[in-house]
């Protein structure tokens, strides 16, 4: 996330009009140009007033509008006087921009919009003050041209924030340079996205897409401008900005409903005229006058008690041994003497030298610290920082959050200073510069991640003593084949990730032996069939991620073999639709992802209106997938025809409410897949004629509890796939009256125990998601009576022991997946 100087100056006014100066400035109106006053320099940037267009050559004619903003046109002439004709567009809207995006600019308006004009001035007027650097961490090599501006001004469509660089900047997440993918600013801004990643977006604007945002900050402090640049005002908002953000407040007034996430937060908007400006605030030190925090030396340094107050005051939370409860507030700690059982800095910024504050807590077992702790810090000086952490002996678990920046600068000799901690039994260095030379002390680890890091093969070697480890995360790491034979006799490993590493099928031989694994992640390694044969023996294996290696139909049928197998990724390989039925046939419980072609298209990315044109040709057609096809509404009338349709995927589509319209006559549909659909509570109503589904999958969709309702008359349904939505206890009484739901997947929403109550009248259920849902012992109780489950899912839960023995007493036919230490703050919400 990288700051870039803002200029704060309000806009001017271009008038011709009656009104005299001293008329104008009591408006608020300060800076006039045009005939009686100064004149307008010939050297002013002329560039077209903001708003919503309708452009077929680039957005389909759907409810998704083409938005024409002047963020990338202010930043390709940053400095320069630039001039709008706002007469036939909005003044106050042009005005706001201008400002958000730090632009020195003078508007032509229409006369009737006058004391809009100036009020918006009054407005901003006070932001003036209070200027602050614009934040972007995608940087776009901009060579003047128009498709770089389309490209860029996509970018900005979808909230993709950005700076103009001359070369790439390092200190960027993202570098892009528009080229022959930009004829295509959809694509490109895809292509950019998915570089980025969406766990690093700045900001993400749901229930509107004419909402823009540009975000400026410095220190503890930042502003978020949300530009309307649709017609009307614009209700039930929603916006998460990355960062742990203690206040929101917009207008002077604070956000009481803000969800704190890992690493963001997210809130509400009750509605958006124009302009919003949100203030944020990271949590600081103690008020004046709060009580007084104890200093190291008046409380006898290192104390249980100092230490704990010192977490909390800093918006930590702590938990004490013999007691389960997690504590937030320092004036909740018992009177009586306590010691500590874990501190938790994640999301908090710590000056590093107060980590002394923790140096006398000898019984402690578990420490997470914020990883941006060491931001920017010079490595010499981060070393000694982890060396305060010596004395904690009796520490198991220790981990570092993930970053905002690239890496976080700790090499061997800062991990060398963690050497006295012996008793670790976790540790998470990921995104660290940590090749592994100076892991030999810590023998006793059962799970290592080091994602992301310069973990190589004489690292690995130090693995060899860990005869107890059973996880081990190394994505994109320097391991090569000749680091995996330190893996031979690590018979204990459930979960390995290799993901992005110079992997081959002599490196994978060295696995054989590894017959306990459940987990195994090879993505984009140079893995063959050959390989594959080496995976035989792992009979408890259930994921197996095998995207962009080298197998083929012959491999991957030999993987039918596995019994427990239930996700297989085979995207972007060798393997066809009949390696693919082979294996389901097999192991008709295993979910594969994979990639299916259309006759005449390149890819499925490739798969246009066109190829659509030619599949309505096809009126037996009963199986049609089209995920991730460059697809939109209008498209899909040509689907209308297919009468004999019974399985459609739109997963991944550019489809919006608007598409779904053309699918009402398709009354054999059996299973429809919208999984990343732009769907709203408008677009589950055209799903009503749709009474024969039996599978419907809406994941990451942006409909409420309100659409839920719209599913009544789908009786049939068996599977309803609901993950990362934004469903509610509210919206589970609509789930509930589907009777007939065997399948159900609540993973990643906002479901309580209230929400498992009417979950009770399901007594069809036989597979049941809850992953990440704020869960506990006190609201299993409806779940004891569904006694056709065979899978229940509590993973990420805060379900603890007693009452996942319970269940299994309650439910003893059922696979449970839960894990108590998967309730902890580095490992919720993942």
């Amino acid at each position: 996330m990288t700051p870039l100087l803002l200029a704060a100056i309000l806009p001017g006014l271009f008038w011709e009009g009656p009104e005299t100066l001293p008329a104008l400035k009591d408006l608020g109106i300060e800076r006039v140009y045009g005939p009686g006053a100064q004149p307008l320099p010939d050297t002013a940037v002329k560039i077209p007033p903001p708003g919503v267009l309708y452009r077929a050559d680039v957005a389909t004619a759907s409810t998704t509008p083409w938005v024409d903003a002047n963020g990338w046109r202010y930043a390709r002439s940053a400095g320069k006087l630039h001039f709008i004709d706002a007469s036939k567009g909005s003044a106050a809207l042009t005005a706001a921009e201008a400002f958000a995006y730090g632009a020195d600019a003078v508007i032509k308006i229409d006369p009737k919009q006058l004391e809009a004009f100036g009020k918006m001035l009054t407005f901003l007027r006070p932001l003036v003050r209070q200027p602050l650097p614009l934040i972007a961490n995608i940087g776009v090599e901009d060579d003047g041209s128009a498709l770089a501006g389309e490209a860029m001004n996509m970018l900005a469509r979808r909230n993709l924030l950005f700076r103009i660089v001359k070369k790439p900047d390092p200190k960027l997440d993202v570098n892009v340079k528009p080229g022959a993918d930009a004829r295509n600013p959809a694509v490109f801004a895809q292509n950019a996205r998915a570089q980025l990643t969406d766990a690093k977006r700045l900001v993400r604007i749901y229930g509107s897409d004419v909402v823009l945002a540009s975000f400026t900050g410095e220190g503890p402090r930042a502003r978020l401008f949300l530009l309307n640049y649709g017609r009307g005002r614009i209700e039930g908002l929603r916006v998460r900005v990355l960062g742990n953000w203690a206040s929101v407040a917009v207008a002077g007034s604070r956000i009481e409903d803000v969800e704190r996430l890992s690493g963001a937060v997210e809130f509400s908007m009750p509605e958006l005229e124009t302009l919003a400006v949100v203030e944020l605030e990271r949590a600081g030190p103690p008020s004046e006058k709060a009580a007084p925090a104890k200093t190291v030396s008046e409380s006898n340094a290192g104390t249980n008690r100092a230490a704990a107050e010192w977490v909390l005051r800093m918006g930590g939370s702590v938990t004490l041994r013999g007691d389960s409860k997690r504590y937030t507030d320092w004036t909740e700690l018992p009177a009586s003497d306590f010691a500590l059982e874990a501190v938790n800095l994640i999301g908090v910024l710590v000056d590093p030298a107060d980590y002394k504050r923790l140096s006398g807590l000898d019984g402690l077992r578990e420490l997470y610290v914020s990883g941006r702790t060491w931001h920017s810090m010079p490595k010499n000086v981060s070393a000694k920082t982890l060396k305060l952490f010596e004395g904690l002996t009796s520490l198991e678990k220790f981990a570092l959050s993930l970053p905002v920046q690239t890496e976080i600068p700790l090499e061997d000799d800062a991990l060398a200073n963690l050497a006295p901690l012996t008793n670790l039994t976790e540790l998470r260095l990921a995104q660290t510069q940590i090749r592994g030379q100076a892991l030999a002390p810590f023998t006793k680890l059962t799970s290592l991640d080091l994602d992301h890091t310069r973990f190589d093969d004489a690292g690995m070697k130090h693995l060899e003593a860990m005869k107890g480890l059973t996880r081990l995360y190394a994505r994109d790491t320097l391991v090569t084949d000749e680091g995996l034979k330190s893996l031979r006799n690590l018979r204990g490993l459930t979960e390995l990730d290799l993901y992005g590493t110079n992997v081959s099928d002599a490196g994978v031989a060295n696995l054989k032996g590894l017959t306990a694994l459940r987990r195994l992640n090879l993505l984009g390694t140079s893995v063959t069939d050959e390989g594959l044969a080496s995976l035989a023996g792992m009979k408890q294996l259930e994921e197996l991620n095998l995207y962009r290696t080298k197998i083929t139909n012959a491999g991957v049928e030999a993987l039918a073999t596995l019994p427990k197998l239930r996700e297989l990724d085979v995207r972007y390989t060798g393997v066809t639709r009949r390696g693919v039925e082979a294996v389901r046939a097999r192991l008709p419980r295993c979910h594969v992802a994979f990639l299916d072609v259309l006759a005449g298209a390149e890819s499925r990315e490739a798969i246009g209106p066109r190829d659509l044109k030619d599949a309505a040709k096809l009126a037996s057609l009963t199986e049609l997938d089209l995920t991730g096809a460059q697809i939109g509404d209008e498209d899909l009338a040509n689907l209308a025809g297919l009468k004999n349709l019974e399985r459609l995927s739109l997963k991944y589509t550019e489809v919006t409410d608007a598409g779904l319209a053309h699918l009402g006559g398709l009354t054999n549909l059996k299973r429809l897949d919208l999984t990343g659909v732009d769907i709203t509570d408008r677009g589950l109503a055209h799903l009503r004629p749709l009474t024969g589904l039996r599978e419907l999958l809406l994941g990451y969709g942006r409909f409420t509890d309100k659409g839920l309702a719209e599913l009544a008359p789908l009786t049939n349904l068996t599977r309803l796939d609901l993950v990362r939505t934004r469903v509610t206890d509210r919206g589970v009484e609509a789930i509930a009256a589907l009777k007939s739901l065997t399948r159900l997947n609540l993973d990643y929403t906002s479901i309580t125990d209230k929400g498992l109550a009417p979950l009770a009248s399901l007594t069809k259920l036989a597979e049941l998601k809850l992953d990440s849902a704020t869960v506990t012992d006190a609201g299993l109780d409806p779940l004891t009576g569904l006694t056709g489950l065979k899978l229940l899912n509590l993973y990420h839960t805060l379900v603890t022991d007693a009452g996942f023995r319970k269940l299994k007493t309650a439910l003893p036919e059922c696979k449970i997946v839960w894990d108590r230490e998967s309730a902890l703050p580095t490992r919720r919400g993942s």
